[in-house]
């Protein structure tokens, strides 16, 4: 009797962890419709994986995870084809990171139309005057507007902000506002900038094997500029170059 009691209790135990998770999970996705590139209705799924301590975008069968996400901060449906999230990166002490996905459906797969930082904040300001104490604030920002009607005449116009007030190094003080179009690539489903010839080997941090490796890169490949950042999309992928031959990943499949 004692065996089957214990039995039960295990099984009414299971039950209630797997309706408690099936709740956390349900409570903890959103949903959201759009149409894809071929004008086939499509819902995206965001999902958070505290297992993986990541945010899981999915379609189908298709799922892309994002790298060293801490939370959303803003999810928009641009012209019905487009979903920009918007999200917080892990930083440092008295800095704030923020990048920015813009997602779109084509072929039953996601693709990363566009994927930048989007804003950072670094503040160390001496607003209680202690002297020998120097201020440094820097403000990075970008908005995104989306023009055209189609993939053959989609437009992105990106609104950049960027100030930097340092007391150590007053010469790099700057406060400016500039815009930047990036056109749409209708067979790679992105937004770029321009197209630049590479033939170079890079260091990538690759987050699904969790190591290091070397990344030939040879080829037209389409670039993001911006400011002083330049973005490449390799493979299916974008990356940020980093100091000297780096490139950072953002997201993985």
């Amino acid at each position: 009797m004692n065996t089957i009691m214990k039995i039960k209790r295990g099984l009414i135990l299971l039950f209630l962890l797997m309706t408690v998770c099936s709740l956390y999970n349900t409570t903890n996705a959103q949903t959201y419709s759009l149409q894809s590139l071929e004008g086939a209705k499509v819902r995206v799924n965001l999902l958070y994986k505290p297992s993986l301590g990541t945010l899981a975008i999915s379609y189908l069968k298709d799922t892309l995870l994002l790298v060293d996400y801490m939370d959303i901060n803003n999810v928009k449906v641009l012209n019905n084809r487009f979903l920009q999230i918007t999200y917080a990166k892990r930083a440092g002490s008295n800095e704030d990171l923020e990048n920015m996905l813009l997602l779109c459906v084509d072929n039953k797969k996601l693709c990363q139309a566009m994927h930048i930082r989007s804003g950072s904040t670094y503040d160390m300001r001496n607003i209680q005057h202690i002297k020998g104490n120097l201020s440094e604030y820097q403000l990075f920002k970008v908005k995104v507007r989306l023009f055209g009607n189609g993939k053959n005449n989609y437009k992105l116009n990106l609104s950049i902000h960027d100030e930097s007030t340092s007391e150590r190094t007053p010469k790099t003080n700057h406060n400016y506002n500039k815009q930047v179009i990036l056109s749409f690539d209708p067979n790679q489903d992105i937004f770029y900038s321009t197209r630049q010839s590479i033939s170079k080997t890079f260091t990538v941090y690759d987050p699904k094997i969790q190591q290091t490796i070397k990344q030939d890169v040879n080829g037209v490949v389409p670039v993001i500029t911006l400011d002083k950042s330049n973005y490449y999309y390799v493979k299916g992928e974008w990356y940020e170059q980093g100091i000297k031959d780096y490139l950072l990943k953002y997201a993985y499949k």
